[in-house]
């Protein structure tokens, strides 16, 4: 079955709820409507394309020509965004509800926080979350928990999102509770989206204890047949394996994968510790007052000047490095190589792609500690065991260097070692460099191309380039 249709949001969207111009006797008001319309498409914001994410209360623009003088309009529109944009605190502020705007590190951090609040028993009800999901009470629990996992499918990553969403930073106990809330009827609906339960070919799977865990406390919740279960796995396989949505068999392995757990009622008890209460999780007057204040985008590393401590639990995760000085920023210009040579019709699964990018660093001399290497490591660290053949590794990565050089006259040492910088987020990958590291055979090669969503690389992969003079990070 084919995957639902959805509206795509990209990063650099535009979404105005309500807007109101005051215009004098005679003035072209279509025109001018346009302008507007064209000044906020045009506009940037600090960090905006490597995923950071703005809400503001409203936007106060006066003093425009009346003439609709495109360079004034553009100026000013750049400068009163820029300006609030300078001001904005993080949405998990404790002060966030009066700010005038508001900003998150990327769409799926917000959607984490969102998901958080809703198990915790908090109603969203700040002036930023009504702009995202509507006014909370006009709709129920079931609701808004079901409109949260609509929004991430709506990303470029789409169910990678939400598998990154639901199995990040969130804790068992708020996951459980969260899951609750779904609508048993979107629950039915995501799994027949997601694919058919033919296992005429099933590669194999062993679920983490996590998802065990879960999967076993769910069980306990509502029976065996409670189709949550077979959701939260097929989430991990789409985790662990992301063309399993393109191929639709995320349900079928996930069902193998639970069938190969002996007795889900009868699940290690110690793996399963303390999660069915919520009791714990709901936080007192006191704690709120602990809340780190979030610094504004310009002195984001700053410690708050009282000296407050940030409440763990509250802190959403920063993405694993953002803006990183790196040696090897071109080392993902082969992912491109690797759709040419048909990669992505091979059954790679992310642990091997890791390998082999770890192998082709070594192979370059990247140091160890480089930003560029963050991916594969953190591929390494969450992947279950699996037997990789070293062989494969080195024949992909002599595939590699062979094609580079027969049809680019070009090595893989000159694409992979040159200087920018790295931004590693749960579902994008942002590579930033100099306009003047530009090589004509790689543009000719086309593996400078921006690719988009890669689904079989796990990722929303993105390369920008910056003049001179222009803040690379």
């Amino acid at each position: 079955m084919k995957a639902l249709g959805r509206r795509q949001l990209g990063r650099t969207d535009r979404h105005v709820r309500r807007g109101r111009m005051t215009l004098s006797a005679g003035a072209p008001q279509r025109r001018l409507a346009f302008m507007a319309e064209e000044a906020l498409r045009l506009c940037t914001l600090p960090g905006e394309e490597h995923g950071r994410v703005y809400n503001f209360r409203r936007l106060h623009v006066q003093n425009l020509p009346v003439d609709g003088d495109r360079k004034a309009w553009l100026d000013a529109f750049q400068h009163a965004l820029e300006a609030q944009a300078a001001a904005a605190v993080h949405g998990m502020h404790p002060q966030a509800h009066l700010a005038e705007a508001v900003f998150f590190r990327s769409e799926q951090e917000r959607s984490e926080c969102l998901i958080r609040r809703l198990a915790r028993g908090m109603a969203p009800t700040a002036w930023f979350w009504r702009q995202i999901i509507g006014s909370p009470s006009q709709l129920s629990t079931s609701a808004l928990a079901e409109r949260v996992i609509e929004s991430l499918l709506q990303t470029s990553a789409s169910w990678s999102a939400v598998a990154a969403g639901l199995r990040g930073a969130i804790p068992p106990a708020e996951l459980v509770a969260f899951l609750k809330m779904l609508p048993d009827r979107a629950i039915r609906q995501w799994l027949e989206e997601l694919g058919s339960e033919d296992d005429t070919y099933l590669p194999s799977i062993r679920l983490s204890e996590n998802t065990r865990s879960l999967v076993a406390t769910v069980t306990e919740a509502f029976g065996l047949d409670e189709p949550r279960c077979l959701w939260i796995a097929s989430l991990e396989v789409i985790a662990r394996q992301p063309s399993a949505v393109e191929t639709h068999s995320a349900v079928a392995i996930a069902r193998s994968a639970l069938r190969a757990i002996p007795t889900l009622a009868e699940a290690d008890d110690r793996s399963v510790t303390k999660i069915e209460v919520l009791d714990d999780v709901h936080q007192s007057e006191q704690e709120r007052t602990n809340l780190k204040e979030f610094a504004t985008p310009a002195q984001e590393t700053r410690r708050h000047s009282d000296g407050s401590r940030a409440f763990e639990s509250d802190v959403p995760t920063p993405p694993i490095c953002y803006g990183e000085s790196t040696a090897g920023a071109g080392l993902f210009f082969l992912l491109n190589a690797l759709s040419i040579l048909r990669a992505n019709t091979q059954v790679f699964s992310l642990l091997f792609l890791a390998r082999l990018f770890e192998h082709l660093s070594d192979h370059v001399e990247i140091e160890q500690d480089d930003p560029i290497r963050f991916w594969a490591r953190d591929i390494q660290a969450q992947s279950e065991p699996e037997e990789i053949d070293p062989r494969q590794v080195r024949i992909w990565s002599w595939k590699l260097r062979r094609w580079c050089w027969r049809a680019g006259h070009i090595s893989v040492r000159e694409i992979i070692r040159r200087p920018g910088f790295v931004t590693l987020a749960p579902t994008n990958l942002d590579v930033t460099l100099s306009i003047d590291s530009v090589d004509i055979r790689i543009r000719r090669m086309g593996l400078d191309l921006d690719p988009g969503w890669v689904p079989w690389f796990g990722r929303v992969v993105h390369f920008h380039y910056r003049f001179r003079g222009e803040p690379l990070g």
